[in-house]
């Protein structure tokens, strides 16, 4: 079943991530400083999201010997096809512009960007990894999750849910206090999945039927908007959003306070929002790997074609742009290969009983 809210939410995530990256186009053309936006958010709630939809999804694997096995084979299916598709458009665009091999990557960064394991593909040494599709490194941390996650689909779920945690939580506390020198193990230390965990306890009481007062729901909601508005921590000023503590109580504490405000509250959705919502809300994931194909074009053609003014109207031309190629990649791509997917493992379970005598 499909929660309309949670669709909302997914939308909403990507367009902040989206509507974040187009601001930074229009002002690398206006040659001013980046603006101070919260848009960042939207990976943190996408985190939040996706600890809540395993353990919704996942309700009727706990407890399964062969659940953990499943479980991966989902979320591979899922996740990776467009994903790998995404790295390889761009491996050729830095093929096409370096006009010859000797431009691309070494091939280890290649082959980690594809394996989902941290790496600096470009060297930066920021002391953050991003893959040669640099949006990838966020579902460097979902595999970290799901793997995670799938090693505890053999309890029952409550009892998953603490392990999962216990596990992430003892990550986090050994990152911190042996500073990995490994740009993989420090990457998986961060605080940042601790997002994962507490997505995972909204999820959790959904489905014990936990539900707020419309009027704690709204406070919820307000205390979250007021703390991103207010910032606290400091983080939207920071030039290079970190993934510690500070995005943690930054970004991650209201990301959650938004996601239990609408999930856990009898809200009903107006018609009126409902369709585009599920809409977007199912292409998020195509719309978060292909936007920045059109953001690319778009810093290219624009100066061409208009010059540098007029940037006010490249925000957004370049949103509804990249939701036009993200509905269509969605459409075309992403959900027909879902859909052969599941048929071919329907497939392959109704003919494993006959193979095996």
């Amino acid at each position: 079943m499909r929660i309309s809210w949670l669709q909302f939410l997914r939308a909403a995530a990507a367009l902040l991530v989206l509507l974040g990256h187009t601001i930074g186009v229009a002002n690398r053309l206006g040659g001013h400083e980046r603006l101070q936006w919260p848009t960042g958010i939207g990976v943190d709630l996408f985190f939040a999201i996706s600890g809540f939809i395993m353990v919704y999804a996942s309700d009727r694997l706990f407890t399964r010997q062969s659940a953990g096995r499943e479980f991966l084979i989902r979320r591979a299916s899922r996740v990776v096809p467009l994903y790998w598709a995404s790295t390889t458009a761009i491996l050729c665009l830095i093929l096409l512009g370096s006009r010859g091999w000797s431009g691309l990557p070494a091939f280890s960064y290649i082959a980690s960007s594809y394996l989902f394991v941290p790496s600096d593909a470009f060297g930066s040494v920021d002391g953050i990894a991003f893959p040669l599709l640099s949006l990838g490194w966020t579902l460097n941390y979902e595999m970290l999750f799901y793997a995670i996650f799938s090693m505890f689909l053999f309890l029952p779920r409550t009892r998953a849910i603490v392990c999962v945690a216990m596990v992430m939580l003892t990550v986090v506390l050994l990152g911190q206090l042996t500073v990995p020198a490994s740009i993989i193990l420090s990457t998986w230390s961060q605080p940042i999945i601790l997002e994962f965990v507490l997505g995972m306890f909204i999820g959790e009481g959904f489905l014990r039927g936990v539900r707020l007062p419309r009027t704690v729901s709204v406070v919820m909601l307000g205390m979250a908007i007021i703390w991103i508005v207010l910032d606290p921590t400091g983080i939207v000023a920071l030039r290079q959003t970190p993934n510690d503590f500070t995005r943690l109580f930054g970004w991650g504490v209201p990301a959650v306070m938004v996601l239990a405000s609408f999930l856990l509250a009898p809200w009903r959705m107006p018609p009126m929002i409902e369709k585009p919502s599920l809409l977007l809300g199912d292409a998020s994931y195509s719309l978060y790997l292909t936007h920045p194909f059109v953001l690319i074009i778009l810093e290219r053609a624009w100066p061409q074609l208009v010059g540098r003014k007029y940037l006010a109207v490249l925000v957004p031309v370049g949103v509804v742009l990249a939701i036009v190629l993200a509905v269509i990649v969605h459409r075309i791509a992403e959900r027909p290969f879902d859909v052969a997917i599941k048929r071919l493992r329907s497939r392959s379970q109704l003919l494993s009983p006959a193979i095996g005598t």
